[in-house]
Protein backbone atom coordinates (compact mmCIF):
# COMPACT_ATOMS: atom_id res chain seq x y z
CA UNK A 1 0.00 0.00 0.00
CA UNK A 2 1.42 3.39 -1.02
CA UNK A 3 1.80 6.27 1.43
CA UNK A 4 -1.09 8.11 -0.27
CA UNK A 5 -3.33 5.06 0.10
CA UNK A 6 -2.40 4.74 3.79
CA UNK A 7 -3.16 8.43 4.27
CA UNK A 8 -6.56 8.05 2.59
CA UNK A 9 -7.38 5.01 4.74
CA UNK A 10 -6.50 6.91 7.92
CA UNK A 11 -8.68 9.89 6.94
CA UNK A 12 -11.60 8.02 5.42
CA UNK A 13 -13.81 8.49 8.49
CA UNK A 14 -13.55 12.28 8.03
CA UNK A 15 -14.31 12.39 4.29
CA UNK A 16 -16.10 10.80 1.38
CA UNK A 17 -14.97 9.05 -1.78
CA UNK A 18 -15.89 10.73 -5.07
CA UNK A 19 -15.74 9.48 -8.64
CA UNK A 20 -14.56 12.28 -10.97
CA UNK A 21 -13.45 12.68 -14.56
CA UNK A 22 -10.57 14.89 -13.42
CA UNK A 23 -8.58 13.68 -10.41
CA UNK A 24 -5.56 15.51 -9.03
CA UNK A 25 -2.24 13.70 -9.40
CA UNK A 26 -1.23 14.54 -5.85
CA UNK A 27 -2.84 15.79 -2.65
CA UNK A 28 -4.16 19.33 -3.08
CA UNK A 29 -6.27 21.90 -1.25
CA UNK A 30 -9.30 23.24 -3.18
CA UNK A 31 -12.30 25.21 -1.93
CA UNK A 32 -11.62 24.53 1.79
CA UNK A 33 -11.24 20.78 1.22
CA UNK A 34 -8.31 18.39 0.88
CA UNK A 35 -8.49 16.19 -2.22
CA UNK A 36 -6.51 12.95 -1.94
CA UNK A 37 -6.17 10.87 -5.13
CA UNK A 38 -7.07 7.18 -4.81
CA UNK A 39 -6.79 6.12 -8.45
CA UNK A 40 -7.38 7.55 -11.93
CA UNK A 41 -11.11 8.00 -11.30
CA UNK A 42 -11.58 8.36 -7.53
CA UNK A 43 -10.50 10.78 -4.83
CA UNK A 44 -11.15 11.24 -1.14
CA UNK A 45 -12.60 14.63 -0.22
CA UNK A 46 -11.87 15.77 3.34
CA UNK A 47 -13.31 19.11 4.40
CA UNK A 48 -10.91 21.04 6.61
CA UNK A 49 -13.73 21.93 9.00
CA UNK A 50 -14.43 18.21 9.60
CA UNK A 51 -10.91 17.52 10.87
CA UNK A 52 -9.74 17.83 14.47
CA UNK A 53 -7.35 20.77 14.71
CA UNK A 54 -4.29 18.60 15.37
CA UNK A 55 -5.10 16.32 12.42
CA UNK A 56 -5.63 19.34 10.15
CA UNK A 57 -2.23 20.75 11.10
CA UNK A 58 -0.49 17.41 10.55
CA UNK A 59 -2.18 17.02 7.17
CA UNK A 60 -1.02 20.49 6.12
CA UNK A 61 2.54 19.66 7.17
CA UNK A 62 2.45 16.34 5.30
CA UNK A 63 1.06 17.96 2.15
CA UNK A 64 3.70 20.66 2.37
CA UNK A 65 6.45 18.05 2.56
CA UNK A 66 5.01 16.11 -0.38
CA UNK A 67 4.09 18.96 -2.74
CA UNK A 68 6.20 21.82 -1.43
CA UNK A 69 4.75 25.12 -0.25
CA UNK A 70 1.13 23.99 0.03
CA UNK A 71 0.34 26.53 2.76
CA UNK A 72 1.95 29.32 0.76
CA UNK A 73 -0.04 28.22 -2.29
CA UNK A 74 -3.29 28.20 -0.32
CA UNK A 75 -2.65 31.68 1.07
CA UNK A 76 -1.75 33.06 -2.35
CA UNK A 77 -4.91 31.49 -3.81
CA UNK A 78 -7.01 33.03 -1.03
CA UNK A 79 -5.47 36.42 -1.81
CA UNK A 80 -6.30 35.98 -5.50
CA UNK A 81 -9.94 35.20 -4.68
CA UNK A 82 -10.32 38.13 -2.28
CA UNK A 83 -10.51 35.95 0.84
CA UNK A 84 -7.29 37.26 2.38
CA UNK A 85 -5.47 40.58 2.35
CA UNK A 86 -1.72 40.75 1.82
CA UNK A 87 0.85 43.43 1.17
CA UNK A 88 3.57 43.12 -1.45
CA UNK A 89 6.08 41.67 1.01
CA UNK A 90 3.76 38.89 2.20
CA UNK A 91 2.77 37.92 -1.33
CA UNK A 92 6.39 37.93 -2.48
CA UNK A 93 7.32 35.66 0.46
CA UNK A 94 4.60 33.14 -0.42
CA UNK A 95 5.63 33.03 -4.07
CA UNK A 96 9.32 32.67 -3.23
CA UNK A 97 8.38 29.68 -1.07
CA UNK A 98 6.81 28.20 -4.21
CA UNK A 99 10.06 28.68 -6.09
CA UNK A 100 9.66 32.11 -7.64
CA UNK A 101 12.88 34.10 -7.91
CA UNK A 102 13.03 37.38 -5.99
CA UNK A 103 13.23 39.30 -9.25
CA UNK A 104 10.64 37.28 -11.18
CA UNK A 105 7.69 38.89 -12.92
CA UNK A 106 4.18 37.52 -13.26
CA UNK A 107 0.83 38.04 -14.92
CA UNK A 108 -2.66 37.34 -13.62
CA UNK A 109 -5.45 35.78 -15.67
CA UNK A 110 -9.10 36.01 -14.60
CA UNK A 111 -11.39 33.44 -16.22
CA UNK A 112 -15.14 33.92 -15.99
CA UNK A 113 -17.75 31.36 -17.05
CA UNK A 114 -20.79 32.52 -19.00
CA UNK A 115 -22.91 31.31 -16.09
CA UNK A 116 -22.15 30.00 -12.61
CA UNK A 117 -21.11 26.35 -12.59
CA UNK A 118 -22.02 23.78 -9.96
CA UNK A 119 -19.39 23.40 -7.25
CA UNK A 120 -18.16 20.01 -8.52
CA UNK A 121 -17.91 21.25 -12.10
CA UNK A 122 -15.99 24.36 -11.03
CA UNK A 123 -13.54 22.18 -9.09
CA UNK A 124 -13.08 19.97 -12.14
CA UNK A 125 -12.27 23.11 -14.11
CA UNK A 126 -9.60 24.05 -11.54
CA UNK A 127 -8.01 20.61 -11.74
CA UNK A 128 -8.10 20.66 -15.54
CA UNK A 129 -6.45 24.09 -15.60
CA UNK A 130 -3.75 22.95 -13.20
CA UNK A 131 -3.01 20.05 -15.53
CA UNK A 132 -2.95 22.34 -18.58
CA UNK A 133 -0.72 24.92 -16.91
CA UNK A 134 1.83 22.36 -15.79
CA UNK A 135 4.26 24.61 -13.94
CA UNK A 136 4.24 23.98 -10.19
CA UNK A 137 4.91 27.65 -9.45
CA UNK A 138 1.54 28.77 -10.83
CA UNK A 139 -1.27 29.55 -8.36
CA UNK A 140 -4.90 28.76 -9.22
CA UNK A 141 -7.82 29.98 -7.11
CA UNK A 142 -11.56 29.35 -7.44
CA UNK A 143 -13.91 32.24 -6.60
CA UNK A 144 -17.44 30.93 -6.32
CA UNK A 145 -18.82 28.97 -9.23
CA UNK A 146 -18.11 31.50 -11.96
CA UNK A 147 -14.53 32.77 -11.66
CA UNK A 148 -11.07 31.21 -11.62
CA UNK A 149 -7.91 33.24 -10.99
CA UNK A 150 -4.51 32.15 -12.30
CA UNK A 151 -1.17 33.67 -11.28
CA UNK A 152 1.65 32.73 -13.65
CA UNK A 153 5.40 33.35 -13.52
CA UNK A 154 6.80 34.95 -16.66
CA UNK A 155 10.45 34.07 -16.22
CA UNK A 156 11.91 30.61 -15.58
CA UNK A 157 11.78 30.13 -11.82
CA UNK A 158 14.45 28.42 -9.79
CA UNK A 159 14.14 25.69 -7.22
CA UNK A 160 13.77 26.95 -3.66
CA UNK A 161 16.97 25.21 -2.58
CA UNK A 162 18.94 26.92 -5.34
CA UNK A 163 17.86 30.45 -4.45
CA UNK A 164 20.32 31.01 -1.61
CA UNK A 165 23.24 30.00 -3.85
CA UNK A 166 22.18 32.41 -6.65
CA UNK A 167 21.45 35.69 -4.88
CA UNK A 168 22.20 38.65 -7.13
CA UNK A 169 22.32 42.37 -6.70
CA UNK A 170 18.64 43.35 -6.65
CA UNK A 171 18.98 46.87 -8.00
CA UNK A 172 21.11 45.82 -10.96
CA UNK A 173 18.69 42.99 -11.73
CA UNK A 174 15.69 45.35 -11.63
CA UNK A 175 17.25 47.46 -14.37
CA UNK A 176 18.00 44.34 -16.40
CA UNK A 177 14.49 42.97 -15.90
CA UNK A 178 12.98 46.27 -17.06
CA UNK A 179 15.00 46.08 -20.29
CA UNK A 180 14.09 42.43 -20.83
CA UNK A 181 10.41 43.08 -20.27
CA UNK A 182 10.53 46.06 -22.60
CA UNK A 183 12.08 43.97 -25.39
CA UNK A 184 10.06 40.80 -24.91
CA UNK A 185 6.73 42.21 -23.77
CA UNK A 186 4.90 41.90 -27.10
CA UNK A 187 6.12 38.35 -27.77
CA UNK A 188 5.28 37.20 -24.22
CA UNK A 189 1.86 38.86 -24.33
CA UNK A 190 0.98 37.23 -27.65
CA UNK A 191 2.14 33.81 -26.44
CA UNK A 192 0.15 34.04 -23.21
CA UNK A 193 -3.01 35.16 -24.99
CA UNK A 194 -2.75 32.16 -27.32
CA UNK A 195 -2.29 29.94 -24.26
CA UNK A 196 -5.37 31.35 -22.51
CA UNK A 197 -7.41 30.91 -25.69
CA UNK A 198 -6.35 27.25 -25.68
CA UNK A 199 -7.45 26.92 -22.03
CA UNK A 200 -10.87 28.35 -22.88
CA UNK A 201 -11.27 26.02 -25.86
CA UNK A 202 -10.33 23.02 -23.71
CA UNK A 203 -12.74 23.99 -20.92
CA UNK A 204 -15.47 24.25 -23.54
CA UNK A 205 -14.63 20.93 -25.19
CA UNK A 206 -14.03 18.90 -22.01
CA UNK A 207 -16.50 20.44 -19.53
CA UNK A 208 -18.87 22.39 -21.80
CA UNK A 209 -18.01 25.62 -20.00
CA UNK A 210 -18.15 28.78 -22.10
CA UNK A 211 -15.82 31.40 -20.70
CA UNK A 212 -13.88 34.59 -21.34
CA UNK A 213 -10.79 36.05 -19.70
CA UNK A 214 -8.96 39.21 -18.74
CA UNK A 215 -5.15 39.24 -18.65
CA UNK A 216 -3.03 41.71 -16.68
CA UNK A 217 0.20 43.33 -17.75
CA UNK A 218 3.57 41.96 -16.60
CA UNK A 219 4.34 42.99 -13.01
CA UNK A 220 7.05 42.33 -10.43
CA UNK A 221 6.23 40.42 -7.24
CA UNK A 222 5.58 43.61 -5.29
CA UNK A 223 3.25 44.98 -7.99
CA UNK A 224 0.96 41.98 -8.33
CA UNK A 225 -1.87 43.63 -6.40
CA UNK A 226 -2.12 46.05 -9.30
CA UNK A 227 -2.02 43.15 -11.76
CA UNK A 228 -5.08 41.65 -10.10
CA UNK A 229 -7.01 44.89 -10.64
CA UNK A 230 -5.81 44.99 -14.24
CA UNK A 231 -7.06 41.47 -14.98
CA UNK A 232 -10.53 42.28 -13.66
CA UNK A 233 -10.58 45.61 -15.51
CA UNK A 234 -9.59 43.87 -18.76
CA UNK A 235 -12.32 41.24 -18.31
CA UNK A 236 -15.08 43.78 -17.65
CA UNK A 237 -13.91 46.32 -20.22
CA UNK A 238 -13.54 43.60 -22.83
CA UNK A 239 -17.25 42.85 -22.57
CA UNK A 240 -17.84 46.19 -24.29
CA UNK A 241 -15.99 45.15 -27.43
CA UNK A 242 -18.19 43.83 -30.24
CA UNK A 243 -17.29 40.50 -31.77
CA UNK A 244 -16.39 37.07 -30.42
CA UNK A 245 -13.03 37.77 -28.79
CA UNK A 246 -12.84 35.74 -25.59
CA UNK A 247 -9.50 36.97 -24.19
CA UNK A 248 -8.77 40.61 -23.42
CA UNK A 249 -5.31 41.98 -22.68
CA UNK A 250 -5.11 44.93 -20.28
CA UNK A 251 -2.40 46.50 -22.45
CA UNK A 252 -4.52 46.26 -25.62
CA UNK A 253 -8.05 47.32 -24.70
CA UNK A 254 -8.40 50.22 -27.13
CA UNK A 255 -11.67 52.15 -26.87
CA UNK A 256 -12.96 49.80 -24.16
CA UNK A 257 -10.39 51.26 -21.75
CA UNK A 258 -11.85 54.73 -22.24
CA UNK A 259 -15.46 53.60 -21.94
CA UNK A 260 -15.12 51.31 -18.93
CA UNK A 261 -12.60 53.62 -17.28
CA UNK A 262 -15.03 56.53 -17.29
CA UNK A 263 -16.93 56.96 -14.00
CA UNK A 264 -20.34 55.32 -13.92
CA UNK A 265 -22.08 58.68 -13.39
CA UNK A 266 -20.50 60.00 -16.60
CA UNK A 267 -21.62 56.94 -18.57
CA UNK A 268 -25.16 57.19 -17.21
CA UNK A 269 -25.42 60.90 -18.01
CA UNK A 270 -24.13 60.31 -21.53
CA UNK A 271 -26.75 57.61 -22.21
CA UNK A 272 -29.60 59.70 -20.75
CA UNK A 273 -28.50 62.66 -22.86
CA UNK A 274 -28.41 60.71 -26.13
CA UNK A 275 -31.15 58.18 -25.41
CA UNK A 276 -33.67 59.41 -22.81
CA UNK A 277 -35.87 56.63 -21.39
CA UNK A 278 -38.82 57.34 -23.72
CA UNK A 279 -36.56 57.39 -26.79
CA UNK A 280 -34.77 54.21 -25.72
CA UNK A 281 -38.10 52.47 -25.26
CA UNK A 282 -39.25 53.58 -28.72
CA UNK A 283 -36.11 52.18 -30.35
CA UNK A 284 -37.02 48.60 -31.19
CA UNK A 285 -34.34 45.87 -31.12
CA UNK A 286 -34.46 45.99 -34.92
CA UNK A 287 -33.68 49.73 -35.00
CA UNK A 288 -30.92 49.39 -32.39
CA UNK A 289 -29.25 46.65 -34.40
CA UNK A 290 -29.55 48.72 -37.57
CA UNK A 291 -27.86 51.76 -36.00
CA UNK A 292 -24.99 49.63 -34.65
CA UNK A 293 -24.41 47.60 -37.83
CA UNK A 294 -24.59 50.75 -39.98
CA UNK A 295 -21.79 52.39 -37.96
CA UNK A 296 -19.69 49.21 -37.92
CA UNK A 297 -19.97 48.94 -41.71
CA UNK A 298 -18.54 52.40 -42.29
CA UNK A 299 -22.04 53.87 -42.79
CA UNK A 300 -22.20 52.17 -46.15
CA UNK A 301 -25.75 51.50 -47.30
CA UNK A 302 -25.00 48.53 -49.58
CA UNK A 303 -22.68 46.83 -47.04
CA UNK A 304 -25.17 47.29 -44.18
CA UNK A 305 -28.13 46.03 -46.22
CA UNK A 306 -26.16 42.87 -47.04
CA UNK A 307 -25.13 42.41 -43.41
CA UNK A 308 -28.74 42.74 -42.22
CA UNK A 309 -30.24 40.78 -45.14
CA UNK A 310 -32.69 43.60 -45.94
CA UNK A 311 -33.54 45.60 -49.04
CA UNK A 312 -31.80 48.94 -49.51
CA UNK A 313 -35.11 50.84 -49.21
CA UNK A 314 -35.90 49.05 -45.95
CA UNK A 315 -32.56 50.15 -44.54
CA UNK A 316 -33.10 53.77 -45.63
CA UNK A 317 -36.52 53.76 -43.96
CA UNK A 318 -35.03 52.46 -40.71
CA UNK A 319 -32.26 55.08 -40.76
CA UNK A 320 -34.81 57.84 -41.22
CA UNK A 321 -36.92 56.42 -38.39
CA UNK A 322 -33.87 56.37 -36.08
CA UNK A 323 -33.23 60.02 -37.00
CA UNK A 324 -36.82 60.96 -36.16
CA UNK A 325 -36.78 59.22 -32.78
CA UNK A 326 -33.34 60.25 -31.53
CA UNK A 327 -32.57 63.51 -33.28
CA UNK A 328 -29.27 61.93 -34.35
CA UNK A 329 -28.79 61.27 -38.05
CA UNK A 330 -26.95 57.93 -38.27
CA UNK A 331 -25.76 58.91 -41.77
CA UNK A 332 -23.60 61.65 -40.27
CA UNK A 333 -20.32 60.23 -38.92
CA UNK A 334 -20.38 62.00 -35.53
CA UNK A 335 -24.08 61.29 -34.93
CA UNK A 336 -23.69 57.69 -36.06
CA UNK A 337 -20.81 56.89 -33.71
CA UNK A 338 -22.47 58.77 -30.85
CA UNK A 339 -25.49 56.50 -31.23
CA UNK A 340 -23.22 53.46 -31.49
CA UNK A 341 -21.48 54.31 -28.21
CA UNK A 342 -24.74 54.96 -26.35
CA UNK A 343 -26.31 51.73 -27.61
CA UNK A 344 -23.16 49.77 -26.76
CA UNK A 345 -23.26 51.04 -23.16
CA UNK A 346 -26.93 50.10 -22.89
CA UNK A 347 -26.43 46.65 -24.44
CA UNK A 348 -23.55 45.70 -22.17
CA UNK A 349 -25.13 47.10 -19.00
CA UNK A 350 -22.11 49.33 -18.53
CA UNK A 351 -24.24 52.13 -17.06
CA UNK A 352 -25.05 49.97 -14.03
CA UNK A 353 -21.63 48.46 -13.42
CA UNK A 354 -19.37 48.64 -10.36
CA UNK A 355 -17.24 51.53 -11.48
Amino acid sequence: MSSMERLAAALQEYGRVERREQVAKEICYVNDSWLIPLNAEQQLRVERAALPLAVAELLALYAGAVTGGVDARRQAAQWLCGEREADGDALAAWLQELGWARDAAGRIVLLEFARAAAAELAEEAVLLLQELIGTEQAVVGQQGGQRIWVLLPLEPVQNVHEQTAQVRDVRAREVQMHDELEQGQLAQASSLLDTVIAWIETLGAELFLLSRAGVSGARSLHQLAGAKEEAEFALEAGKLLPGKRAVHDYDRLGIARLLYGAPQTVREKFVREILPPDVLEALTPELRETAAVFAENGQGVAETARALFVHRNTLLYRLERIHELTGCDPRRPLDGWTLWLALLLVKTGCTSGKR
